[in-house]
């Protein structure tokens, strides 16, 4: 069965940046097709720059043809998504076998992780939405949050899980928040709000500190120390 994905977070200048360095500057044949076996063979062909070697081959069930110089990013975001994932799906895995050896190298990658939400700021000022009297108790808070917010995500081995959450914990949270404790790897992302596509879990009206989410990622992992790694998202979707 064809895979789609439903974005939450689309980044469209790294996406349209990427994609014609993977793929070349080629027309993408579009075609529309009873057999979506075909549709996927349409692609490949294109991929590997032999448009029509396999759509040729199937002419009797194409029901029309069409050649397109435009591609949405939703578009490009399926095609590199496909282009990079692998069997290993968990980004602990992920660094685990790909061990960039040094700091600030960096590879893209897709993969999934739980995250927590550790802050949310204004990327004009620098300052945190969060207050700063804020308490375990009554860390849900209404914060306006617009444009200029940036959502710092966490995951893994960070000074963040192991101290904030595990101090704010829910009991409905403990296993996850522990498992990220015990992962080897800490995981920083920043998540710029004009790029997220859809509310996640009402995040513009209530927003609560170490809040989980779980997400598939595709974006650039940068190697930070032997212990931290920074993910730059190109696409979000869960």
């Amino acid at each position: 069965m064809k895979e789609y994905y439903s974005f939450v977070y689309l980044d469209i200048d790294s996406i349209d940046n990427l994609y014609p360095q993977v793929f070349g500057d080629i027309i993408e044949r579009n075609v529309i097709t009873s057999n979506e076996e075909s549709i996927d063979e349409s692609i490949n062909a294109k991929i590997f720059n032999i448009l029509g070697a396999n759509a040729n081959n199937k002419q009797n069930s194409i029901s029309s043809e069409n050649l397109k110089f435009a591609t949405s990013t939703a578009r490009k975001a399926q095609l590199l998504i496909n282009f990079f994932k692998t069997d290993i799906t968990s980004i602990q895995d992920i660094i685990e076998n790909v061990q960039a050896t040094n700091e600030n190298e960096s590879f893209y990658f897709v993969g999934n992780g739980t995250f927590f939400l550790s802050d949310i700021y204004d990327s004009q000022t620098g300052v945190s939405l969060f207050p700063t009297h804020e308490t375990c108790e009554n860390n849900i808070q209404h914060i306006n949050i617009n444009n200029d917010s940036v959502l710092i995500m966490e995951s893994g081995n960070t000074n963040f899980i192991s101290k904030y959450c595990s101090e704010c914990i829910d009991l409905d949270d403990y296993y996850k928040i522990n498992l990220s404790n015990n992962l080897k790897y800490g995981i920083i992302m920043h998540m710029s709000n004009k790029k997220i596509k859809k509310d996640i879990r009402h995040l513009t009206y209530k927003i609560k500190k170490a809040k989980d989410f779980e997400f598939y990622v595709f974006g650039e992992l940068t190697k930070a120390s032997n212990r931290f790694y920074q993910i730059s998202p190109f696409a979000i979707w869960r």
